[in-house]
């Protein structure tokens, strides 16, 4: 007799279901053309959905300006992420590189990236206790107070590495003007 598999946790996201296709070619037409996506099926938009480039940043040292501040949650995930537009007027120039700070894993295991983010948030010469605040007083707060960082648009220097297979984005300190 086969045993009983454990449920896992329910995620805090809706998700839509979608039933199987009925079998042949009108079943699937009438498949694509039910969903909404301006006339053309997902399928469709799939296929022509142009394979990524994927992250090839060239390491080394970049002038960029951060421009946003922003924040995922997924269950119990929780992270924040700075994006940065490189503008040194090199190749790189208008390329976006993010640097992630994990908070949280999918377990609610707390991770390294709240140290990190509070040493990146004072070289940014701000105040940390005024985001340590601001996520005390929940999400709306925090992710509030991230958007007014990210709309400062500061001119940071930032170094792209390697590490252990992955590429990171290390915030170096202030660009001098």
């Amino acid at each position: 007799m086969p045993q009983k598999q454990p449920v896992g946790k329910a995620t805090t996201k809706p998700t839509q279901s979608r039933s199987l296709p009925k079998p042949g070619p009108e079943a699937e037409q009438e498949q694509e053309q039910s969903q909404p996506t301006g006339g053309q099926s997902r399928a469709d938009l799939f296929r022509a959905a142009p394979k990524a480039a994927g992250f090839d940043f060239p390491l080394g040292q970049y002038t960029a300006i951060l421009v946003e501040c922003g924040t995922i949650r997924e269950g119990e995930r929780e992270a924040v992420c700075f994006k940065y537009e490189v503008n040194d007027g090199g190749e790189q120039d208008g390329k976006v590189a993010c640097a992630f700070f994990n908070f949280f894993d999918e377990n609610g295991k707390q991770q390294r990236g709240m140290e990190f983010f509070k040493k990146d948030i004072e070289t940014l010469e701000e105040d940390a206790d005024s985001f340590i605040e601001a996520y005390a007083e929940g999400p709306e707060a925090f992710d509030d107070r991230l958007r007014v960082l990210g709309d400062e648009r500061k001119e940071c220097v930032i170094e792209v590495k390697k590490n252990k297979g992955y590429t990171n984005v290390f915030l170096q300190g202030l660009a001098q003007s």
